[in-house]
């Protein structure tokens, strides 16, 4: 029985502690790249649409879903929209659909070339482009406000309740998924020559632009507490944990310099999503300063600058 995206968090979430408590005997660190590759490959299953496509099925967005677990009456499964969209091709209107795709590889072909562009008969692409923009801003001016004592309005609280439990749970688990991918090991616990997951990496970068989106709008999601929480203490395990991975890079051998390598690496990304620009562009130039250290030479003591801790890019 698989489990579900909840209860796979949840396990990812105890056995990154294990792992930061040391338990290494119970092989977390496999486990957490299977549930890691499931997770990945279930954000990534739903079969890829042309642009074409989308464009057709933008009209039924609203009744698209992409939740296979349970029913939908009134839905349509968004996995579907690939066979759907080559019946339309194929059978349905196949002469409306050639011109259409014809239109659009003229759009592409015509590159950055607006005067080339307005010289096709594809030119009113454009301009349905533009107007198809300025409805949707349009359209977010508007705001569903229903009545405060309805029944809409208790069904949208109760939907903000559950939303909000939801990002809290993910939310509180991010810096402990990043202190485990940047705490200093020593080099009998690194596997020669290895380097982290890349795709750890970006989830975690991903994880990171969440939460300055969950920041953006913390009152709208009841998350204003533990958004706050969580970016102050990214922001000072960040700005430590740089200085220490640059540290230990200086001083790396040869067998575990890849690892901190790819940990001071994965470092900086994070600092950029997290960080005040100015203050994550100096911790850009320690880990380049460490990084152009010879192996061969590490340095008895740093010249790494002395940087100023600082606020958080979102606080």
């Amino acid at each position: 029985m698989a489990l579900s995206p909840e209860a796979r968090t949840l396990l990812i979430g105890e056995l990154e502690r294990a792992v930061l408590r040391g338990d290494d005997d119970s092989g977390a660190e496999l486990v957490l790249a299977q549930l890691r590759r499931i997770a990945r490959d279930d954000r990534d299953g739903t079969p890829r649409v042309s642009n074409i496509a989308r464009l057709f099925f933008r009209p039924l967005e609203p009744f698209l879903v992409s939740d296979r677990e349970r029913e939908h009456p009134g839905r349509i499964a968004r996995s579907s929209r690939e066979a759907l969209w080559t019946w339309v091709r194929r059978d349905l209107l196949r002469e409306d659909a050639k011109v259409t795709i014809d239109g659009a590889l003229a759009v592409a072909s015509a590159g950055d070339g607006a005067a080339r562009m307005a010289e096709t008969p594809y030119a009113v692409a454009v301009a349905v482009v533009l107007m198809d923009a300025e409805r949707q801003i349009d359209e977010l001016r508007t705001e569903l406000d229903p009545p405060s004592d309805g029944a809409w309005a208790r069904a949208i609280a109760g939907h903000r309740a559950q939303i909000a439990d939801t990002l809290r749970f993910e939310i509180d688990n991010v810096p402990d998924r990043v202190r485990r991918m940047l705490c200093v090991r020593k080099a009998a616990d690194i596997r020669p020559h290895s380097t982290l997951d890349p795709g750890d990496v970006a989830d975690t970068e991903a994880l990171l632009k969440f939460i300055g989106v969950c920041r953006q709008f913390a009152g709208e999601l009841a998350t204003n507490e533990i958004t706050r929480r969580t970016v102050s203490a990214l922001a000072d395990l960040l700005q430590r944990g740089t200085r220490a991975l640059a540290e230990s890079l200086r001083h790396a051998g040869n067998e575990d310099r890849a690892f901190r390598q790819s940990q001071l690496d994965a470092a900086v990304r994070f600092c950029a999503q997290v960080l005040e620009p100015d203050l994550a562009a100096e911790l850009r130039a320690v880990a380049d300063d460490a990084g152009a250290q010879e192996a061969s030479e590490p340095r008895e003591e740093s010249q790494a600058p002395e940087i100023p801790e600082r606020k958080a890019a979102w606080a």
